[in-house]
């Protein structure tokens, strides 16, 4: 069906009580002390970003981020969906609801409507619906921001006087703003590369069609040949049974024209009275 993207993101407040796997994974890149200088003002941690295909699970998911169920189990600790708005309360899936990674009790992403992405945090219970920082929703959202910087504004500012523009949250780059077009456009483009898969895709598919098409043709003669084989084997046995049965029968009539020969030969030379009864008379 397709691949999607999962992000779990993790409150700072929470990066103590998960394992030591959690911790080294969630390091501070270098675009993360961009958007955050000093890295004071940061409080979601991304712990889990993957392509996951979309009929994985969601247990399946959580499992990846090695400590986020034993953390969801201590039950002071909330997970949330925030692909949806307002998030959503979502802690009682991978515990209770979908606690299955196969069966009955599972979900999988398309279901849960994590398809072709998802992002999900994890916070305290206490603090509530979880709110992102704007560094942080603009990396959520990056598909829809402009990924290259504009040139020349200054230059072209006479020609772009009256039309409003859009600056990306959380900067105060003049560089950074751009127009309603240009993201329209990087939006509308955000698809492009994926055709050439698509395309290939779909030869790989129709040459599997065909090929499962030839192994069928081949197994149906082979098929064939083995029935006609049985049907001719069927055939001369019918034919040596016939035969038999019609030479038993023959030997039968032989038989009992000879036995009335023998009689016919014993009457003929048979001596005595003829009048004596047939039960008197002796060999």
């Amino acid at each position: 069906m397709g691949d999607s993207r999962i992000r779990i993101w993790m409150a700072q407040n929470l990066l103590s009580l998960t394992s030591s796997t959690i911790a080294d994974t969630t390091s501070t890149s270098d675009n993360d002390k961009q958007l955050l200088p000093n890295n004071k003002n940061k409080k979601w941690k991304e712990v889990l970003n993957k392509l996951f295909s979309s009929d994985t699970t969601i247990r399946e998911v959580c499992n990846e981020a090695e400590g986020l169920v034993k953390l969801l189990e201590q039950g002071n600790v909330s997970l949330w969906d925030c692909t949806v708005h307002p998030p959503k309360d979502i802690t009682d899936w991978p515990l209770t609801l979908y606690h299955q990674v196969k069966g009955l009790q599972s979900r999988t992403l398309h279901e849960a409507g994590w398809f072709p992405s998802g992002t999900l945090r994890v916070s305290l219970t206490s603090e509530g619906t979880p709110m992102a920082t704007s560094a942080v929703l603009q990396n959520d959202e990056a598909q829809y921001n402009k990924r290259t910087r504009f040139h020349d504004v200054e230059s072209d500012k006479s020609s772009t006087a009256n039309i409003p523009s859009i600056q990306l949250n959380g900067t105060d780059n003049a560089s950074t703003m751009i127009l309603p077009s240009q993201l329209l456009e990087s939006v509308t483009h955000r698809f492009e590369g994926e055709e050439n898969n698509q395309q290939s895709s779909a030869d790989n598919a129709l040459q599997a069609l065909r090929e499962r098409r030839r192994n069928q043709q081949e197994r149906t003669a082979r098929e064939h040949v083995r029935f006609q084989k049985l049907e001719s084997q069927i055939q001369r046995l019918e034919q040596q049974q016939q035969q038999q049965q019609q030479a038993s029968q023959s030997t039968k009539n032989n038989k009992t024209v000879a036995n009335q020969v023998q009689r016919m030969l014993i009457k003929s030379r048979a001596t005595g009275a003829k009048t004596l009864k047939q039960m008197d008379r002796v060999l």
